[in-house]
């Protein structure tokens, strides 16, 4: 009977071994599907897709589903990138857009194509056997590397490359501030010239809002300057714009317009006279519209990109593209941002209109209200500007001229705007005089 009963624990014993090693080497026969993910980490989409698209993909299929993740903002990762383009890309696909996921011989493009599509292709690849690595060139040894490279971090605490990796690591300010960062430091310099100027009217307000008359003299004279400084940078920016490598071509030319145009701004500014101790210097009445009418070019041209998702000219600072792509072009998901910026500048063209009214109390409602949106349109751009370096991590030149016309409107019109709003709030009115026009 004891024998009996060894026997028999043997042979479980034995035939547990058996299927424990059955099971390792079915499990290592298992089919796996491999897949390369091409994304930046300033991509909304991308960001949409990896996040949470994904997950639920991965957690259902386990070890069976491999993704490759690689980074395009980077050397390593944009040449890899542009050689799967070539390699699996065909007539008609969105080859050098991200997201980009690349399963078998298939290549699948943005947020829409990747959810769609992947899931199927993962059932099939594991019902026909598996799939393999894109056959890239060196991804084979990047894959193997980025493993290792993941193993190592776990040991050692060392991060594996940051252009190539099998998980997905979410990127820091300083990431997305690091890729370009010539770009994104033009954008934080705006956005100071940008949060000076609102600071200064958050001053000028509560001196109106106290029954404390605008100062002048002085003041005026600062703010000569100041307009100055600003219609010069924003022609510099705009300038940027019009060095396309590509050669000349309608947006080039709005760009180019829109430069001559504020270097004839500052001339303008630069020769009138400067002023007194009692007296605010005379500017020319065209100075508003005409900077109005500038901003809409750059406005609508930025419209037409968004509304028609063609690829923006970016000139020789920044990356529009990448931001005109970004979750942030819409107001709400909706509106493009384009789109907003000229049905603004058409208010502040309308309310200069109302502002040269025969009539003194329309006129001053007029003033009043093209301070109301110069104002708002600073405040929207400060927050805009403070995006692209920050979040998005591309700056978009075209956005930055249209951020410092808007701030130079505001400059050139606080003194009228502020002294509209403090004839109102005492109920009375006077007519701006038609011929000058007032900056402080």
């Amino acid at each position: 009977m004891m024998m009996r009963r060894m026997s028999l624990l043997l042979g479980l014993i034995v035939l547990l071994v058996v299927a424990g090693v059955w099971t390792n080497e079915a499990r290592a026969q298992e089919p796996v599907v491999y897949a390369v993910m091409f994304y930046s980490p300033s991509c909304s989409h991308c960001h949409y897709v990896i996040t949470e698209f994904l997950p639920p993909l991965l957690e259902k299929h386990g070890e069976q589903l491999q993704i490759l993740y690689i980074d395009v903002s980077q050397s390593g990762g944009s040449a890899l990138f542009s050689a799967a383009c070539e390699a699996f890309s065909s007539p008609g696909d969105r080859c050098g857009y991200v997201p980009t996921l690349i399963i078998g011989e298939t290549m699948l493009v943005g947020s829409g194509d990747i959810p769609a599509r992947l899931p199927k292709m993962v059932e099939d690849g594991l019902a026909s056997g598996g799939i393999d690595l894109p056959a890239i060139s060196g991804l084979r040894e990047l894959y193997d590397a980025a493993i290792a490279g993941e193993s190592a971090s776990e040991e050692t605490e060392s991060a594996p490359p940051s252009d190539v990796s099998i998980e997905y690591t979410e990127p820091t300010w300083r990431d997305r501030f690091n890729q370009d960062p010539l770009g994104n430091g033009l954008s934080v310099a705006v956005l100071g010239v940008l949060a000076i100027g609102l600071g200064a009217q958050v001053i000028r307000g509560a001196q109106v809002l106290s029954g404390e008359k605008p100062h002048r003299g002085k003041t005026g004279d600062r703010a000569q300057i100041a307009a100055l400084v600003l219609a010069a940078g924003a022609a510099i920016i705009a300038g940027t714009l019009a060095l396309e490598g590509g050669g000349l071509n309608l947006p080039t030319v709005l760009a180019a317009v829109v430069a001559l145009g504020l270097a004839v701004v500052a001339v303008a500014i630069a020769r009138a006279p400067r002023g007194s101790r009692r007296h605010n210097p005379a500017l020319p009445t065209w100075l508003i519209p005409a900077i109005a009418v500038l901003g809409l070019i750059v406005a609508g041209y930025l419209a037409f990109v968004e509304v028609s998702e063609n690829e923006a000219v970016c000139g020789a600072v920044g990356d529009c593209n990448t931001v005109q792509q970004s979750t942030y072009a819409k107001l709400f998901g909706v509106l493009p941002i384009g789109v907003l910026g000229v049905i603004g500048y058409l208010f502040i063209l309308s309310a200069w209109g109302f502002s040269r009214n025969a009539d003194a109390r329309i006129a001053d409602w007029g003033s009043a209200a093209l301070l109301g949106f110069a104002l708002f349109g600073v405040a929207f751009s400060a927050y805009l500007t403070f995006l692209e370096p920050f979040v998005i991590g591309a700056t978009c030149a075209w956005c930055l001229t249209s951020a410092m016309l808007m701030i130079l409107l505001l400059c050139l019109h606080t003194t009228d705007g502020w002294n509209a709003v403090r004839r109102l709030r005492e109920g009375a009115g006077s007519a701006p005089r038609v011929g000058s026009q007032r900056a402080a």
